[in-house]
């Protein structure tokens, strides 16, 4: 190979940091992929599975999945401007009773069933519903439980969307993908009249450290 056409390894790293790795910064999904998927970390590229169009019948529990994944940010946004945790367990304990309560027991009843109680993946995410609901009740260590919300809870959720429903999806039925449909109403999300928006900064209003 002719010197011209080489690329000296200082000229190859200066190509690459021309376009940093960008990520949501509610949800953490890769948004591009400047270093080619050789390059990128082993176990992303193990989660990163490739993607199912949703049945019509899943996609509002899809949607209150994204509310969810929400919460985790809103949670991790109050503990790093260290909103008082009371504050934080207010507007979670509101989350819980309206939307996310009701959204374990409609996967539970009219999902879950889809794969059986014996499926190791329905195991998985009944444990996890349990493990969840202790945490979310928890009045002692407030803050200690919030972390452990925003972390499993994101985990909990992605588990569900990557795994539990797509093997769902695999295996349902058009009549169950119509009972699923018919039997769960779906919560239209909504927190705008919660005055305590403790998770978004104001401008011109110092934290204290």
């Amino acid at each position: 190979m002719e010197e011209k056409d080489q690329i000296k390894p200082t000229e190859a790293a200066s190509e690459v940091r021309k376009e940093p790795v960008k990520l949501c910064n509610i949800c953490g999904e890769l948004r591009n992929n400047p270093l080619g998927k050789k390059n990128l970390d082993e176990k992303r590229i193990m989660e990163k599975k490739k993607p199912i169009k949703r049945n019509e019948a899943l996609k509002p529990l899809s949607r209150e999945h994204h509310h969810g994944l929400l919460l985790c940010w809103k949670i991790r946004q109050g503990i790093k401007m260290q909103v008082e945790p009371k504050r934080i367990k207010s507007y979670t304990d509101w989350f819980k009773n309206k939307y996310l309560y009701p959204h374990f027991e409609a996967e539970e009843k009219f999902v879950f069933p889809v794969l059986g109680d014996e499926n190791p993946f329905v195991k998985k995410a009944l444990a996890e519903h349990r493990r969840l609901k202790r945490l979310f009740d928890q009045q002692s260590e407030i803050l200690k439980a919030l972390s452990l919300i925003e972390e499993e809870l994101e985990k909990h959720i992605r588990f569900e969307e990557r795994v539990v429903f797509n093997e769902v999806q695999q295996a349902a039925t058009p009549g169950q993908f119509e009972e699923i449909e018919k039997k769960h109403h779906a919560i239209a999300f909504s927190d705008d009249t919660w005055d305590d928006k403790f998770w978004i900064i104001k401008r011109g209003v110092k934290t204290e450290v």
